[in-house]
């Protein structure tokens, strides 16, 4: 018969101690925060713990954020997923759900800084549950051309914008601007300096739109535009104008005048006092099909300022810097340089200036691999061979292995400062040795001289699969110049005087 304190232990006993513990449940959602384009989706995975009861259910709400002028931000209580905001479908009870972003992104004035959230709760204990916080990318990037522009007093210049995603093709709206952002006040929002700093005027085509520089150079003559998605007022670029004192354009002289035909890119320089952005620069050949075009749209040209004073603090420009690309430099010819501009009349000094571009031989340095394996191909290979002056798509190059003609590769572009070519398999059948890697100009007018550049490419034995034989024999002289053993290969070389 048991005790009554024998008793009392036992039901102390089952009652269970202090140290016992309980399984707590916990949620969480994979991943835990995403960026996600609009018209995508993205599939969250819910990771209970604590139990073997793994359902939850799904719900999606969203959240808006406010800033005011102090820069303090106030997030509105979370409601729940519209149509505008994206959503998940609707009594979701899987492991797994699928959130589908809206088409285009929600109206910034109407949802502020908006934030996605998927929540996850345990069906084992609905006190628990995870969360994503996703938030809405338009997918949209905004380029701007130029991105730099110096515009004389009362002179116009033209700025385009490329969008990419622009889905319902709103295009931008443009801003001229002296502001400085902040971090609760970005580029966008800055006051405009219109008109005292010029005006912008946007074109029907909501792409482009033409600055107007004032009579006068404001207090600070640099400036921002902005150009700003109006589908996604967070993706903007920015270009810069500096205003400068306008005036007659004085042509006087262009340095250098001989230009290497086939290069990759070559600058010439234009003495013009009072040239802008909104110059524009054509060089004509002797023949007159031949011509290039310079402005400022191109990015070939660069307005060209000597450094401030206390006493001039906003100086003229002094001339221009002209890039001319593998395009422009692609035809031989002497070309003459001329400058028009909308709102100011040019003179030339003791003109015309001509730019000759004249036939250079082509240059190689390497190539890519230099060497091969004999009977080692198997197939056709791409050989890259480095140097330069080939011309824009190395058409101005001819190259030849050992005497033999190869063609380039039409799956691998050449450029100017490299050919790409095709590697025959019966290339490498050779006896080992170096041969020689040729690259020489056969298109007109020919270069003078026209020497062909020439590097090596090196057969080498295999002996894994061809094992070494003795091909003659030799007897070294009792005072050879020098020895060396190749332990590897097991050769002796011996120099003779």
């Amino acid at each position: 018969m048991l005790s009554l304190s024998a008793i009392f232990f036992l039901v102390l006993a089952g009652c269970g101690g202090s140290g016992s513990k309980t399984n707590v449940v916990s949620v969480a959602v994979s991943p835990s925060a995403a960026s996600i384009i609009v018209s995508q989706s993205i599939t969250l995975t819910s990771i209970v713990g604590g139990t073997t009861n793994l359902n939850v259910t799904w719900a999606c709400t969203y959240t808006t954020t406010t800033v005011d002028s102090a820069g303090k931000p106030t997030t509105a209580k979370p409601l729940p997923c519209t149509s505008d905001t994206g959503n998940i479908p609707a009594n979701s009870t899987n492991t797994t759900v699928t959130y589908t972003a809206p088409t285009k992104v929600p109206d910034p004035t109407k949802f502020p800084l908006l934030q996605v959230i998927i929540t996850a709760t345990s069906v084992a204990d609905p006190k628990k549950s995870g969360t994503a916080t996703l938030n809405l990318d338009s997918g949209i990037s905004v380029t701007l051309t130029p991105t730099t522009a110096t515009v004389p007093t009362g002179e116009q210049q033209q700025f385009s914008v490329s969008l990419a995603n622009d889905l319902q093709s709103q295009g931008v709206t443009y801003l001229i601007t002296q502001g400085t952002p902040t971090t609760t006040i970005p580029y966008p929002s800055l006051p405009t300096c219109s008109p005292a700093c010029g005006t912008i005027t946007p074109a029907a085509d909501k792409v482009t739109a033409t600055y107007t520089a004032p009579t006068t150079i404001p207090t600070s003559a640099s400036l921002t535009i902005v150009a700003t998605s109006k589908a996604d007022t967070t993706r903007f670029a920015l270009g810069s104008i500096t205003i400068i004192q306008g005036g007659p354009i004085t042509f006087n002289n262009v340095s250098p005048t001989v230009a290497p035909q086939g290069a990759s890119s070559y600058n010439i320089y234009l003495d013009a006092p009072f040239i802008s952005s909104s110059s524009s620069i054509t060089l004509t050949g002797a023949n007159p099909n031949n011509k290039i075009f310079i402005n400022s749209a191109t990015g070939q040209f660069k307005v060209l300022f000597p450094i401030p004073t206390a006493k001039v603090s906003n100086p003229p420009s002094t001339g221009a810097r002209l890039q001319l690309n593998a395009q422009d430099l692609q035809v031989a010819d002497t070309y003459t340089v001329s400058i028009t501009d909308p709102a100011q009349p040019v003179t030339k000094g003791a003109g015309p200036f001509t730019v000759s571009i004249v036939p250079v031989r082509p240059t190689s340095v390497a190539s890519l691999p230099d060497s091969f394996p004999q009977n080692g191909t198997g197939n056709e290979v791409n050989l890259a061979v480095d140097g330069g002056y080939f011309g824009n798509s190395g058409s101005l190059a001819v190259t030849t292995f050992n005497g033999n003609s190869l063609a380039q590769n039409p799956n691998v572009p050449s450029f100017s400062r490299q050919l790409n070519l095709i590697f025959p398999a019966s290339a490498t059948s050779s006896v080992p040795g170096l041969y020689p890697l040729s690259v020489s100009r056969t298109t007109l007018p020919l270069p003078s001289p026209n020497n062909p550049s020439v590097t090596n490419i090196a057969v080498f034995p295999d002996y894994s699969t061809t094992p070494p034989t003795v091909v003659g024999s030799a007897t070294a002289g009792t005072n050879p110049g020098a020895v060396d053993i190749d332990t590897r290969l097991g050769i002796l070389a011996v120099a003779e005087t």
